[in-house]
Parts: structure tokens; C-alpha cells; sequence
């Protein structure tokens, strides 16, 4: 075994997933209560003192709300985050229980390699996270206004990527959400739409000879549905001539099909699947 994952949570209202190996047990966030990430723990096969880091991508509430508890459920647990987003979290971290790292810049933590890359968001110094170990990748990406170069080359060659796929843009049009609330999701930087989400997939496909596992994340309790986030992407797929470009450019590798491909959403409030790579 390689690399473990488990969604703990993924939405609007709080966020929290698990990565792990034999060794090491990463959690990424903490925006829901420890009760609910002391169960995503048991279901991915790890418990609260086994957790070696909380690795935080920023610092909005619904990312960490429950950082000083689990700090406190967590005894071996340090919190890793850049100097931005640690400027922003401070007055809930303990004495001496903080890590450091530089966006862009690869680090070890027990076994695993974590490389933390810039997105697109209102906040200091807002990240996403590749996972590595052995010939296993896996990608975090939330939380983010538009899909950069350098997030696409960040997350290509991964064998998992959770992906946001935030709102359905014409249901955010005409919700209840205030003007600027609406304008801010809408920017560069704030959320992913289903269409992005969609647009990135597709792109994946055309340049990248794996055949990832796709799980649409951070969905908008208000602006989407499951439904409404899967059906879009797998329709926009079905429009295209991606599949067949994947048999042009990588005739040894096969080209899969829109039924191979397994894409599917992860629920908001409950632990989602347990992914075991390698």
C-alpha cells in the first residue's frame, strides 16, 4: 500500500480529508467537529493519536474551525502551514506545535512527500496539496477561482485528484446570495463552477496518459447537487473528442472510455469512500 485516502468532509459548510500510509497519517483541514473527523478517521483505518500533521490550506473557517481541538485530540500532531496563512491561524495554534513550509517547495512528513501549490482564492496564502509516495499521487484541489498552469501541471500524473466543483453557475445567478457574494464566487478568486470543473477533466485526459480517479468536491449546498455536478461533467465528456484524442497520443496506454472513467462526488457532511493507490 502506498497512499490511503478518506474525504472526512467536503462542502460549503466544512472541510476535512485524511491521507495516510502504513507510517504516516496526514489530516488536510479541520472545518468540522472533532467528533465527525474522529469517525473519518476510524472508517480510513486510523484513529486521533496516530495523526502525525494538520495541514491546512487556509485559513477560512470552513477549514479550521477545529484546529485547537484536534491539536488537543491529536497529542504527536504538528500544524504545517505557510508563513500567510499561519499569520492568519496563530491565535489557534499551541506553543510549539507549528511547521512551516514554502509554497512551491517540496517536504517530507514520515513517508509521504507533500508539494503545496498557489490557488486562486480570497485568502493570505491559499494552497493545494499533491500527496507522493512510492509510485502513488494524489491531488487536492479546492478552493480556487480558475484552474492555473501551474495548478494543471502541479495535479497532472496524479492517480486520484479531488477537484472542486463548487456551483452550477446559472443557479448562482439567480439564488438568494447577495450581489457581491455572488461576485466574489464568481471571480478569479473564488470558487470552481461545474463547467470548470468539467473544462479541467477534460484537459487532464487530452494530456495525461493516466487514467485518474475524479472526485468533485466542495459542493455548494445552496448553487449544486451531486446530480447537477456529475451529470455536467460527464455531458461535457460525452460532447467531446477527448476519448478518441487519447488513442491518438497514447496508442500503448489504451483510451478508456466515459464508462471506464470513474468520477463521483464526495458528500458533504459524511466520509466518503476509502481510495487505497498503488
Amino acid at each position: 500500500m502506498d497512499l490511503t485516502f478518506c474525504a472526512i468532509a467536503s462542502g460549503s459548510s466544512g472541510n476535512s480529508y485524511m491521507v495516510r500510509t502504513e507510517e504516516t497519517v496526514l489530516l488536510v483541514d479541520a472545518g468540522i467537529s472533532g467528533k465527525r473527523i474522529k469517525e473519518g478517521l476510524e472508517k480510513g483505518g486510523a484513529s486521533l493519536d496516530m495523526v502525525n500533521a494538520i495541514l491546512v490550506t487556509h485559513e477560512h473557517s470552513d477549514h479550521v474551525r477545529s484546529l485547537g481541538i484536534m491539536q488537543r485530540k491529536c497529542p504527536q500532531a504538528m500544524v504545517w502551514s505557510n508563513i500567510g496563512t499561519f499569520r492568519k491561524i496563530s491565535g489557534d495554534v499551541a506553543d510549539g506545535r507549528h511547521c512551516t513550509f514554502t509554497t512551491g517547495e517540496r517536504f517530507v512528513i514520515g513517508d509521504i512527500t507533500v508539494y503545496p501549490f498557489p490557488v486562486s482564492h480570497d485568502a493570505a496564502e491559499p494552497v493545494g496539496f499533491v500527496f507522493e509516495k512510492g509510485d502513488s499521487k494524489m491531488a487536492i484541489v479546492t478552493d480556487t477561482g480558475y484552474v492555473s498552469n501551474e495548478i494543471f501541471e502541479a495535479v497532472l500524473g496524479s492517480d486520484l485528484i479531488v477537484l472542486e466543483a463548487n456551483h452550477d453557475e446559472s443557479v448562482l445567478r439567480y439564488c438568494r446570495y447577495p450581489f457581491h457574494v455572488k461576485q466574489r464566487i464568481l471571480s478569479d478568486h473564488g470558487h470552481l463552477c461545474n463547467e470548470a470543473a468539467a473544462d479541467c477533466i477534460e484537459r487532464l485526459l487530452r494530456e495525461d496518459e493516466k487514467f485518474p480517479v475524479f472526485l468533485l468536491a466542495h459542493l455548494s449546498k445552496e448553487n449544486n447537487t451531486p446530480d447537477m455536478a456529475l451529470l455536467t461533467v460527464r455531458n461535457a465528456l460525452a460532447a467531446s473528442d477527448v476519448f478518441d484524442s487519447r488513442k491518438e497520443a497514447f496508442p500503448s496506454a489504451g483510451a478508456g472510455t466515459l464508462h471506464d472513467l470513474r468520477i463521483e462526488v464526495l458528500s458533504r457532511s459524511e466520509p466518503g469512500n476509502v481510495y487505497q493507490l498503488g
